[in-house]
């Protein structure tokens, strides 16, 4: 899903990335996920929605802090 000028995807195994086509970059989330292998996304609500493996995880969108970053 698109946040921003970010796109978030899950992996199978790696958590959740937040991927930035303009600068050509991305990192892993480090979020309290219930499992690593996220199967859904969705932004909602202020809220992000991701489903897991292990179960469902409701982050605010600002505790992402994605906007903060700067393009090198």
């Amino acid at each position: 899903c698109r946040v921003g000028r970010h796109v978030l995807a899950g992996s199978l195994g790696s958590g959740l990335w937040a991927l930035d086509p303009a600068a050509r970059r991305g990192r892993r989330l480090e979020l309290p996920l219930p499992g690593r292998s996220v199967q859904a996304v969705l932004p909602a609500g202020g809220d992000l929605y991701v489903a897991t493996d292990d179960g469902l995880a409701v982050v605010p969108l600002a505790a992402l802090n994605l906007e903060r970053e700067k393009n090198p």
